[in-house]
């Protein structure tokens, strides 16, 4: 159900900048960290202040920032699930295991096929593939051959 979902949202990505809202930063910072926690809620009566620094233009990972796409935010919230699973059921690990490869594989194949063989055209209605849109994909791969390591780290 998970890569049926991941696959729809990659086959609608429009390969443009996201903003990057602070709960996933912050889910962000907690792979990274190994601690997966459920994140507090916002709570909806802080300053407006404090709403306007919610999003940011780039995800931060170790230090390293990067511009993504929805789909590569969409990924993140998918690993946190699994790797969540895995943390809490141990006899779980190699089933979450298979299924995080799975998604890692599926997230490369797909990006590969919709921006490099510009089937993004069709599905996503793009016109033509630009640099912007390669450059947004080999950023969204860099992410997740960061969070390759991490989710090693993880299920170890």
């Amino acid at each position: 159900k998970q890569h049926k979902a991941l696959g729809e949202v990659l086959n609608a990505e429009e390969w443009k900048q996201c903003d990057v809202p602070f709960e996933m930063q912050a889910l962000a910072q907690r792979l990274v960290r190994g601690k997966l926690s459920r994140p507090r809620l916002i709570d909806s009566s802080s300053s407006s202040k404090a709403n306007k620094r919610a999003a940011g233009r780039e995800l931060v990972l170790s230090g390293k920032s990067y511009r993504v796409v929805n789909s590569t935010l969409m990924f993140l919230s998918f690993l946190e699930r699994y790797l969540s699973c895995a943390v809490q059921f141990n006899a779980l690990s190699s089933a979450v295991l298979n299924k995080v490869t799975q998604s890692f594989r599926l997230f490369n194949e797909r990006t590969n096929r919709l921006v490099l063989g510009a089937e993004a055209c069709k599905t996503a209605g793009l016109k033509r593939i630009n640099t912007k849109n390669l450059a947004l994909a080999s950023r969204s791969l860099a992410v997740m051959l960061a969070l390759t390591e991490t989710a090693k780290k993880i299920l170890q």
